[in-house]
């Protein structure tokens, strides 16, 4: 796999799953933000998680995602600055924080005419080295349509 580019075309974003649309139909795991560099076609070319849990607030990214990361030195001085400030922000006060150093909230808040599709289009995830969909969104699995991969 290439390494990223920095993309002019690309913006800093995050959505909030459970404040979308399918919040309800979908098993989303553990509170959390997705964060990524996105396109306007959805497509993007990683993203990670910042995932609220019993012990705290943490970071989990996957390889892949590395690069990404490495474009979003003012997210890793927020989370620092929230550490030093020992700080406990939801993840409400959170996403206010993304946007004050400039993230952009993505989440689709209502449901969009684009459903239809069998999870094997909606989730074909490499076209030109770029996701198709963002990872969170293969991650999850309705409830009508569990697959061998849904049971974690």
């Amino acid at each position: 796999m290439g390494k990223m580019a920095e993309s002019e075309n690309s913006i800093k974003a995050f959505t909030i799953p459970y404040e979308a649309w399918y919040k309800d139909v979908v098993i989303l795991g553990k509170p959390h933000i997705q964060i990524g560099m996105y396109y306007e076609d959805g497509s993007c070319d990683g993203e990670f998680k910042i995932v609220w849990d019993d012990i705290g607030i943490q970071l989990r990214a996957y390889d892949d995602s590395w690069e990404v990361l490495r474009h979003m030195p003012e997210l890793i001085d927020l989370m620092g600055r929230i550490w030093i400030e020992e700080l406990n922000p939801t993840i409400v006060e959170f996403a206010e924080m993304l946007k004050g150093i400039g993230f952009k909230d993505i989440t689709e808040r209502e449901k969009e005419d684009k459903v239809g599709a069998g999870s094997e289009e909606i989730c074909d995830l490499r076209e030109n080295g770029k996701r198709n969909r963002p990872s969170w969104f293969c991650d999850i699995f309705t409830k009508e349509h569990q697959t061998p991969n849904a049971a974690k």
